[in-house]
């Protein structure tokens, strides 16, 4: 690594730590953007191999310390979406990874909704498969809920 990548790592890194949580969630989307990066989570280290996905989850949830339902299906969105790289994403996808973490929600679907009524939306439902009460809905959370979950990691933080 040259020089030059090492000054232009220490200005990236002290202009978002004077932000937000979601102020630097935003800037790095704004980034990733403009200049054209897919931002992919990678592999992270586990006792010699690959973290196990939940391992990876419950930290997120820990950070962020949500405090009902609705708040543990947007952290758990925020992981498979932005972490995992998942769009859509399933609601039954988001309910297991719940499950393993004993956090499942009783009707994912009902939850989800709910998420996106509010104004602004915090989820949108993007696709749907199949047909009557068999089909499968594909989910995003917007730029209001990434931002949500933000909040929620920096709150979680401040409480630390």
């Amino acid at each position: 690594m040259g020089e030059a990548e090492l000054e232009a790592m220490a200005a990236v890194k002290g202009a978002l730590e004077r932000l937000s949580p979601s102020a630097r969630a935003r800037v790095w989307q704004w980034v990733g953007e403009t200049l054209e990066i897919s931002w992919r989570a990678r592999p992270l280290a586990w006792h010699g191999g690959e973290r196990p996905l939940s391992a990876a989850l419950a930290d997120l949830v820990f950070d962020a310390q949500p405090r009902n339902g609705p708040e543990h299906a947007l952290v758990a969105a925020y992981f498979l979406q932005e972490c995992q790289g998942h769009v859509p994403w399933g609601g039954g996808d988001l309910n297991d990874a719940l499950k393993e973490l004993g956090r499942g929600l009783g009707n994912v679907t009902r939850t989800l909704s709910a998420l996106g009524a509010r104004r602004p939306a915090l989820v949108m439902q993007v696709s749907r498969t199949g047909r009557g009460t068999q089909a499968r809905n594909g989910y995003k959370l917007t730029t209001a809920g990434v931002e949500q979950v933000g909040d929620m990691l920096g709150r979680g933080s401040a409480r630390a």
